[in-house]
């Protein structure tokens, strides 16, 4: 026996039984006689008779037991619905794509949106230290709800994107100043702090009126009033 032709035979023959194996698993019911015994002499002859048992000469003999009604189908009959459920599945994986990729881009944050949430995270997330007398604690609270006052009103008064560059224009200086507002027990330094804090959020140095609203305001908070 030509080695070649036995060699082209099983290799035939392995793929149609790959395909029943795959078939089966998917509901196919497949007749024991689709794949004929291998015969004493394998011949060219043989290596063609298994060419010819495709998957559609397959499953126009095999049944089909249907996965969504347990109902019993020809072959062809089960090929039309595994297409109509594939067709289903691959809209719907696109469906979802297309909504993830739309939920992306409404949520990816602007860098003025991490820029401001980062400074008001530090200061709305101060706890004063319980080494501090009530009076430092409670000085302190007041001087980080002042700094956010100061945040707030610049945003109302020359919106987020601005605000934001200004902040990232001396981000070093006004980590420093925030730690002295929130951490100094020094109330001159703090004063200080603020109206820095203030020149920077604003970009500029406060009028008089607005000067002399932040003395007093600041001499309000350290008599306790």
């Amino acid at each position: 026996m030509d080695k070649t032709i036995r060699e082209q035979y099983l290799k035939e023959r392995r793929r149609i039984q790959r395909f029943i194996r795959s078939a089966t698993k998917r509901g196919y019911i497949i007749p024991e006689n689709i794949l004929p015994d291998i015969p004493k002499r394998v011949t060219r002859a043989s290596v063609s008779r298994l060419k010819k048992i495709t998957p559609e000469k397959i499953y126009s003999k095999s049944q089909y037991v249907s996965r969504e009604t347990g109902e019993i189908k020809t072959g062809k009959a089960g090929r039309a619905e595994e297409r109509k459920a594939a067709s289903r599945k691959a809209a719907e994986t696109r469906r979802r794509k297309e909504e993830t990729s739309r939920t992306k881009k409404e949520y990816i944050p602007r860098a003025s949106d991490i820029i401001l949430s980062n400074l008001r995270e530090t200061l709305v997330n101060f706890v004063p230290s319980g080494q501090m007398s009530r009076f430092m604690q409670e000085n302190a609270v007041n001087n980080r709800n002042y700094a956010l006052g100061i945040l707030d009103d610049a945003i109302k008064e020359l919106g987020e994107e601005q605000v934001a560059k200004n902040i990232q224009k001396n981000a070093l200086q006004l980590s420093r100043l925030t730690e002295e507002i929130l951490y100094s027990s020094d109330r001159q330094k703090v004063k200080f702090s603020l109206v820095e804090f203030y020149n920077i959020i604003h970009d500029g140095e406060p009028d008089f009126e607005t000067n002399m609203r932040l003395s007093e305001e600041q001499e309000t908070i350290e008599s306790g009033e």
